[in-house]
């Protein structure tokens, strides 16, 4: 994504300034269009594929929230019988 920014912008400034310098000596400039279409469809693709990664992941983490909640208790209750052992 952050990839896909950089050639978008990069291909903003080889444009601009190109138009500037042809602009002023007269001339002839390229226009870095593919770079400044297919950054944005990538910076896109990207953000989406994020929000779905984020998305599945918080569900596994809901699904597994029982287990992890025993897993604790069973943990907590471990170190709780630690304790009293110590302690007598």
């Amino acid at each position: 994504m952050w990839i896909s920014l950089a050639v978008f912008l990069v291909g903003v400034m080889l444009t601009s300034v190109g138009l500037a310098t042809a602009s002023t000596s007269g001339g002839t400039y390229l226009i870095f269009g593919g770079a400044m279409v297919f950054g944005p469809i990538q910076i896109i693709r990207g953000a989406l594929s994020v929000r779905r990664t984020n998305a599945a992941l918080m569900a596994n983490l809901h699904s597994n929230a029982p287990l992890l909640k025993l897993l604790h208790d069973q943990d907590a209750y471990a170190k709780y019988l630690k304790t009293m052992r110590a302690g007598s």
